[in-house]
């Protein structure tokens, strides 16, 4: 019983310690250290391709869900950020894939899958340019088929505001 409090209180004033250190020490370092390599991949993006996939399940098309209206909505926003939508295949492509998966076991549940991911050229050494998923964010959620447009779209709203948040990050703390 004794080691274990003692054991407790190590662990407790490690902790203690390590947040001083990072609360002290974590001035020091730059903005642009903290930022994430995924993030910083976005700093230099100006133009974009756009591709939403959405599958055509029985559960998507009952809720009216459609990859033209998310288009819409999210060709608004990335322009109102500032990027600009081009169908130039030699630019970086932007894609959102969104599906669903019922189980006849669950007769009022859907589960459903939000993938983005940003494909672009990378340099490697020893290989060259190669096209690469440089940015990617996932959101997985489970409705009612009564609340599944609300939860998918709600879901869409937040990843969209989630990239252009990131873009604007990675052009504030990695641009000179």
């Amino acid at each position: 019983m004794r080691k274990s409090i003692s054991t407790l209180f190590l662990v407790v004033g490690a902790a203690f310690f390590g947040g001083a250190v990072v609360a002290v020490a974590g001035p020091i370092f730059s903005e642009a250290a903290r930022v994430e390599d995924n993030v910083k991949s976005l700093a230099r993006l100006q133009q974009i391709d756009f591709v939403i996939e959405v599958d055509s399940s029985e559960a998507f098309k009952a809720a009216g869900i459609s990859g033209a209206a998310i288009r819409r909505k999210w060709k608004r926003r990335l322009k109102d950020a500032g990027l600009v939508v081009t169908s130039d295949p030699q630019k970086p492509v932007l894609a959102l894939l969104v599906s669903s998966i019922t189980d006849p076991a669950v007769r009022n549940g859907v589960a459903f899958d939000l993938y983005l991911a940003l494909v672009q050229k990378a340099r490697v050494d020893q290989i060259g340019e190669l096209w690469v998923q440089t940015y990617v964010e996932v959101r997985l959620g489970l409705e009612t088929k009564q609340k599944l447009r609300q939860s998918v779209e709600e879901s869409v709203d937040e990843m969209i505001g989630i990239f252009v948040d990131h873009w604007q990050e990675s052009r504030r703390d990695t641009l000179p």
